[in-house]
């Protein structure tokens, strides 16, 4: 009986630790293994695609405020806000991050651009917003801006990447919009106080998921349409050349041209706009554009031009150049020192069509006994020739003179006509001596030995003071030599 009653508490006792059993399914908890992800940025590759590498390494060095920044955003399948990054760098180099992920497919978007936290010295341009999902995470203006310039430019980089193992991930980010380089030629000789370029319906921001389209990436605020947003204005005062280089984020922009009189700035009225004049460009990514504006006279319509190229730019610059009309006695010849003989015979042929080559042939000068090459052109009964003197057979201008009949046109006249434009240093032994006011020309005036002909010789003064050569001329060296050459009678 007492091994019975054993037996059966040893029983009893198995069944109160041993679990009953049910048809409910047992699930089992798994956690995905993780992998190591080493991901580098490299960092000059944006701004070497537009050419301003050295100016954003004087601009760090210049401004201790200022730094790149680069930021990266790590998004898992779903598009969710995984991991983040933030680094700061004083000079170009590559950034590394390590990060521990569970295995799945991933998307890294990297933003790169330069900033000034304290604005101490750049003012803010740019905010990265909706950071925790990719879908809408964007970069843009954190409030309505008018400029920014070369050094707002931004570039980004989105790579995918399937995590089942380490993995060493490199990258470079690609910059986002274009360069655009403003000039505004001869506005001294307007009625203009200011003037600027713009945009309308320009682009707020650009969203960074590379699932987008490109019309889907850019952001514009439709409460603005139809609305001119200035991007470049400057101050006219003197300048016959003004120039500024601004940051274009839009893939495609209606332009315009603006310009404001004393009259609209005191009233603060509108600026004048001129859409016609303007137009519709693309912009690809990277790409330089020169949009110019060239003022000719009171009494003739303002002209535009978008070049590609800087070549392109200066080649129609100084086809506008030659069609400025005379205001008097002194035509608008070409002393665009170092000039091929292509250009200045395109010159000639736009701006003095009635002028026949008497010297030299096309696309070439002829050797003359001093050395240099010339073209000679032959003029009318006051304007006799023009002359233009290179120190090679097809390029390098160093000269351009004018031989007026003395019959015609006075000597004086000419002085005085010249005094309005450049600085009359000298009068000495019956020749007058001016130069441009950045030093560049200097032009003697003087009649010939002879007395038949009015000389006016520009010379380009690096070359005429031996600084091309490397042996400066002193200063009666150069007077002697002008003088001399002023005074010849040097009709061909």
């Amino acid at each position: 009986m007492k091994k019975y009653l054993c037996m059966m508490a040893a029983a009893a006792a198995v069944a109160a630790v041993t679990p009953s059993c049910s048809n409910e399914d047992i699930v089992i908890s798994t956690v995905a293994p993780s992998h190591g992800v080493s991901y580098s940025v490299s960092t000059p590759n944006m701004y070497e695609q537009i050419d301003v590498v050295d100016n954003v390494e004087t601009l760090m060095e210049r401004y201790s405020s200022i730094n790149l920044e680069i930021s990266t955003f790590v998004y898992d399948a779903d598009g969710n806000l995984v991991d983040e990054s933030v680094s700061s760098l004083r000079q170009f180099d590559t950034v590394t991050k390590q990060y521990t992920l569970p295995e799945g497919d991933y998307t890294f978007v990297t933003i790169e651009k330069l900033d000034d936290p304290a604005e101490a010295n750049m003012t803010k341009k740019w905010e990265i917003t909706g950071t925790e999902t990719l879908n809408s995470l964007q970069i843009g203006y954190p409030e309505y801006q008018d400029h920014t310039y070369w050094y707002n430019a931004i570039g980004t980089v989105a790579t995918k990447v399937s995590v089942r193992e380490d993995a060493v991930i490199d990258v470079a980010p690609s910059v986002v919009g274009s360069l655009a380089t403003i000039n505004y030629c001869r506005y001294d000789k307007s009625p203009f106080i200011k003037v600027g370029f713009g945009v309308v319906d320009a682009v707020m921001g650009i969203r960074l998921d590379p699932s987008l389209s490109a019309d889907e990436k850019y952001v514009r605020d439709l409460t603005q349409e139809g609305y001119f947003v200035n991007r470049s204005i400057l101050d006219v005062d003197d300048n016959d050349l003004l120039t500024q280089t601004i940051y274009i984020l839009d893939n495609e922009i209606r332009w315009e041209f603006a310009t404001q009189t004393q009259e609209n700035y005191d009233n603060n009225d509108i600026w004048g706009l001129w859409p016609s004049e303007g137009g519709t460009i693309k912009l690809a990514d990277g790409s330089k554009h020169y949009f110019s504006t060239f003022y000719l006279a009171p009494e003739y319509p303002v002209v535009t031009n978008v070049s590609n190229t800087l070549d392109e730019f200066t080649n129609w610059y100084a086809s506008m150049m030659s069609q400025v009309p005379s205001s008097g006695l002194i035509p608008n010849v070409c002393i665009e020192w170092a000039s091929s003989v292509a250009y200045v015979q395109d010159w000639m042929k736009n701006g003095f069509a009635d002028f026949t080559l008497a010297v030299g042939e096309e696309g070439a000068a002829k050797l003359q006994s001093s050395g240099l090459y010339a073209l000679a052109y032959n003029g009318d009964a006051e304007l006799k020739q023009i002359q233009y003197f290179f120190r090679e057979e097809a390029t390098d201008l160093v000269r351009t003179t004018l031989v007026y009949d003395a019959a015609q046109v006075n000597e004086a006249d000419v002085v005085a006509e010249l005094e309005e434009t450049y600085l009359l240093f000298m009068q000495d032994d019956g020749v007058s001596y001016f130069s441009s006011y950045d030093l560049g020309t200097w032009i003697t005036v003087a009649t010939s030995s002879n007395g038949n002909y009015v000389n006016v010789l520009y010379y380009d003064y690096e070359y005429l003071s031996g600084a091309r050569s490397g042996s400066r001329a002193s200063e009666d060296e150069l007077k002697a030599k002008i003088s001399s050459e002023t005074k010849k009678c040097i009709m061909q």
